[in-house]
Protein backbone atom coordinates (compact mmCIF):
# COMPACT_ATOMS: atom_id res chain seq x y z
CA UNK A 1 0.00 0.00 0.00
CA UNK A 2 1.52 3.30 -1.04
CA UNK A 3 1.67 6.41 1.18
CA UNK A 4 -1.11 8.22 -0.68
CA UNK A 5 -3.57 5.36 -0.18
CA UNK A 6 -2.63 5.19 3.53
CA UNK A 7 -3.14 8.93 3.87
CA UNK A 8 -6.55 8.71 2.25
CA UNK A 9 -7.55 5.90 4.63
CA UNK A 10 -6.29 7.84 7.64
CA UNK A 11 -8.23 10.94 6.64
CA UNK A 12 -11.37 8.92 5.96
CA UNK A 13 -11.11 7.46 9.50
CA UNK A 14 -10.78 10.92 11.06
CA UNK A 15 -13.37 12.56 8.79
CA UNK A 16 -15.47 9.67 7.48
CA UNK A 17 -18.23 12.00 6.27
CA UNK A 18 -15.90 14.03 4.02
CA UNK A 19 -14.96 12.02 0.94
CA UNK A 20 -12.12 13.23 -1.20
CA UNK A 21 -10.67 15.43 1.53
CA UNK A 22 -7.14 14.67 0.35
CA UNK A 23 -7.89 16.55 -2.83
CA UNK A 24 -9.03 19.48 -0.74
CA UNK A 25 -5.69 19.54 1.02
CA UNK A 26 -3.85 19.42 -2.30
CA UNK A 27 -5.86 22.40 -3.61
CA UNK A 28 -6.70 24.63 -0.65
CA UNK A 29 -9.53 27.08 -1.06
CA UNK A 30 -8.19 30.64 -1.28
CA UNK A 31 -9.18 33.06 1.45
CA UNK A 32 -12.06 35.14 0.07
CA UNK A 33 -11.39 38.85 -0.34
CA UNK A 34 -13.81 41.37 1.12
CA UNK A 35 -15.91 43.18 -1.45
CA UNK A 36 -15.76 46.87 -2.19
CA UNK A 37 -18.45 49.31 -1.11
CA UNK A 38 -22.04 48.30 -1.70
CA UNK A 39 -24.62 50.57 -3.26
CA UNK A 40 -26.27 50.97 0.12
CA UNK A 41 -22.98 51.98 1.74
CA UNK A 42 -22.33 54.63 -0.91
CA UNK A 43 -25.85 56.02 -0.45
CA UNK A 44 -25.38 56.08 3.30
CA UNK A 45 -22.05 57.89 2.97
CA UNK A 46 -23.59 60.56 0.72
CA UNK A 47 -26.54 61.00 3.07
CA UNK A 48 -24.27 61.24 6.10
CA UNK A 49 -21.87 63.65 4.42
CA UNK A 50 -24.67 65.94 3.28
CA UNK A 51 -26.79 65.67 6.41
CA UNK A 52 -28.75 68.87 6.88
CA UNK A 53 -28.42 69.84 3.21
CA UNK A 54 -31.33 69.28 0.78
CA UNK A 55 -29.11 67.40 -1.69
CA UNK A 56 -29.04 64.47 0.76
CA UNK A 57 -32.43 63.42 -0.63
CA UNK A 58 -30.78 62.73 -4.00
CA UNK A 59 -28.20 60.27 -2.64
CA UNK A 60 -30.08 57.29 -4.05
CA UNK A 61 -30.31 58.75 -7.56
CA UNK A 62 -26.63 59.73 -7.47
CA UNK A 63 -25.46 56.27 -6.44
CA UNK A 64 -27.84 54.29 -8.65
CA UNK A 65 -27.19 56.32 -11.80
CA UNK A 66 -23.43 56.06 -11.28
CA UNK A 67 -23.47 52.26 -11.17
CA UNK A 68 -23.40 51.99 -14.97
CA UNK A 69 -20.81 54.70 -15.56
CA UNK A 70 -17.17 53.75 -14.92
CA UNK A 71 -16.07 57.31 -14.17
CA UNK A 72 -18.64 57.55 -11.37
CA UNK A 73 -17.53 54.18 -10.06
CA UNK A 74 -14.08 55.73 -9.77
CA UNK A 75 -15.50 58.94 -8.30
CA UNK A 76 -18.73 57.93 -6.51
CA UNK A 77 -18.91 61.27 -4.69
CA UNK A 78 -18.17 63.61 -7.59
CA UNK A 79 -21.75 64.74 -8.15
CA UNK A 80 -22.31 65.34 -4.43
CA UNK A 81 -19.07 67.32 -4.22
CA UNK A 82 -20.11 69.44 -7.22
CA UNK A 83 -23.38 70.32 -5.51
CA UNK A 84 -21.49 71.33 -2.37
CA UNK A 85 -19.21 73.69 -4.31
CA UNK A 86 -21.94 75.11 -6.53
CA UNK A 87 -24.76 75.61 -4.04
CA UNK A 88 -23.77 74.32 -0.61
CA UNK A 89 -25.70 71.13 -1.26
CA UNK A 90 -28.71 73.21 -2.42
CA UNK A 91 -28.68 75.36 0.72
CA UNK A 92 -28.13 78.39 -1.52
CA UNK A 93 -31.71 78.10 -2.76
CA UNK A 94 -32.82 79.28 0.68
CA UNK A 95 -30.01 81.74 1.39
CA UNK A 96 -29.04 83.31 -1.95
CA UNK A 97 -31.74 85.22 -3.88
CA UNK A 98 -29.73 84.79 -7.08
CA UNK A 99 -29.97 80.99 -6.89
CA UNK A 100 -33.48 80.13 -8.04
CA UNK A 101 -33.24 77.60 -10.88
CA UNK A 102 -32.66 73.86 -10.36
CA UNK A 103 -29.71 73.82 -12.77
CA UNK A 104 -27.86 76.18 -10.42
CA UNK A 105 -27.81 73.47 -7.78
CA UNK A 106 -25.13 71.66 -9.79
CA UNK A 107 -23.93 74.53 -11.96
CA UNK A 108 -24.92 72.53 -15.06
CA UNK A 109 -25.83 74.36 -18.29
CA UNK A 110 -26.46 77.57 -16.34
CA UNK A 111 -25.74 79.67 -19.43
CA UNK A 112 -28.40 77.94 -21.55
CA UNK A 113 -31.57 80.05 -21.10
CA UNK A 114 -33.88 77.41 -22.57
CA UNK A 115 -32.65 74.69 -20.21
CA UNK A 116 -34.82 74.68 -17.08
CA UNK A 117 -35.76 71.10 -16.10
CA UNK A 118 -36.39 69.63 -12.65
CA UNK A 119 -33.46 69.12 -10.28
CA UNK A 120 -33.76 65.36 -10.81
CA UNK A 121 -33.46 65.81 -14.58
CA UNK A 122 -30.51 68.17 -14.13
CA UNK A 123 -28.68 65.47 -12.15
CA UNK A 124 -29.50 62.84 -14.77
CA UNK A 125 -28.35 65.11 -17.60
CA UNK A 126 -25.17 66.11 -15.79
CA UNK A 127 -24.18 62.54 -15.00
CA UNK A 128 -24.92 61.25 -18.50
CA UNK A 129 -23.07 64.21 -20.01
CA UNK A 130 -20.00 63.56 -17.88
CA UNK A 131 -20.19 59.78 -17.73
CA UNK A 132 -21.28 58.69 -21.23
CA UNK A 133 -20.86 59.64 -24.89
CA UNK A 134 -24.65 60.07 -25.22
CA UNK A 135 -24.81 58.13 -28.45
CA UNK A 136 -28.27 58.32 -30.00
CA UNK A 137 -29.11 61.66 -28.39
CA UNK A 138 -29.15 65.10 -29.98
CA UNK A 139 -26.02 66.47 -31.61
CA UNK A 140 -25.82 69.21 -28.99
CA UNK A 141 -25.86 66.66 -26.15
CA UNK A 142 -23.27 64.49 -27.85
CA UNK A 143 -21.07 67.54 -28.28
CA UNK A 144 -21.38 68.38 -24.57
CA UNK A 145 -20.46 64.80 -23.68
CA UNK A 146 -17.45 64.95 -26.00
CA UNK A 147 -15.92 67.69 -23.83
CA UNK A 148 -15.60 65.12 -21.03
CA UNK A 149 -14.26 62.26 -23.15
CA UNK A 150 -10.63 62.95 -22.09
CA UNK A 151 -11.73 62.83 -18.46
CA UNK A 152 -13.55 59.55 -19.01
CA UNK A 153 -10.38 58.14 -20.54
CA UNK A 154 -7.82 59.44 -18.03
CA UNK A 155 -9.79 59.96 -14.84
CA UNK A 156 -7.78 63.16 -14.27
CA UNK A 157 -9.85 65.35 -11.96
CA UNK A 158 -7.83 68.44 -12.90
CA UNK A 159 -8.76 67.84 -16.52
CA UNK A 160 -12.40 67.57 -15.51
CA UNK A 161 -12.37 70.76 -13.45
CA UNK A 162 -10.83 72.81 -16.23
CA UNK A 163 -13.74 71.83 -18.47
CA UNK A 164 -16.56 71.93 -15.91
CA UNK A 165 -15.58 75.17 -14.17
CA UNK A 166 -13.31 76.53 -16.88
CA UNK A 167 -9.65 77.48 -16.44
CA UNK A 168 -8.57 79.62 -13.52
CA UNK A 169 -8.37 83.34 -14.33
CA UNK A 170 -8.34 86.60 -12.42
CA UNK A 171 -12.10 86.79 -12.95
CA UNK A 172 -12.54 83.16 -11.88
CA UNK A 173 -9.95 82.51 -9.15
CA UNK A 174 -11.74 79.38 -7.92
CA UNK A 175 -11.94 77.66 -11.30
CA UNK A 176 -9.47 75.28 -12.94
CA UNK A 177 -7.11 73.37 -10.67
CA UNK A 178 -8.35 75.26 -7.62
CA UNK A 179 -11.83 73.88 -8.32
CA UNK A 180 -10.25 70.44 -8.68
CA UNK A 181 -8.50 70.75 -5.32
CA UNK A 182 -11.77 71.74 -3.66
CA UNK A 183 -13.55 68.80 -5.28
CA UNK A 184 -10.88 66.42 -4.01
CA UNK A 185 -11.13 67.89 -0.51
CA UNK A 186 -14.90 67.36 -0.38
CA UNK A 187 -14.71 63.90 -1.97
CA UNK A 188 -12.13 62.88 0.63
CA UNK A 189 -14.56 63.85 3.39
CA UNK A 190 -17.13 61.50 1.87
CA UNK A 191 -14.46 58.82 1.41
CA UNK A 192 -13.57 59.01 5.10
CA UNK A 193 -17.23 58.54 6.01
CA UNK A 194 -17.48 55.54 3.68
CA UNK A 195 -14.31 54.13 5.22
CA UNK A 196 -15.88 54.31 8.68
CA UNK A 197 -19.09 52.73 7.41
CA UNK A 198 -17.23 49.82 5.80
CA UNK A 199 -15.19 49.23 8.95
CA UNK A 200 -18.45 48.15 10.58
CA UNK A 201 -18.20 44.94 8.51
CA UNK A 202 -14.47 44.49 8.94
CA UNK A 203 -13.16 46.08 5.76
CA UNK A 204 -12.24 49.58 4.65
CA UNK A 205 -12.29 52.16 1.86
CA UNK A 206 -8.67 53.34 1.54
CA UNK A 207 -9.20 55.38 -1.63
CA UNK A 208 -8.41 59.08 -1.37
CA UNK A 209 -8.41 61.58 -4.20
Amino acid sequence: MDWKTRLQQLISQIFPQQEGLTGAYEKPTPTPTLAGPSLEEIIRAIQTGTEGAPVATMAGQMANTGQNMPIFQKYPFLQAAISQLESGGFKAFATNPLVTKPKQGFGWAVNVPSYNPSIEQVLQDMMSGIGTSRQGESQARQQTASYYEPFRQTGDINQFANVYAGPRTEEQPYAGNVYADNLKYVMNLYAQILDEIMQERGTSYPTRY
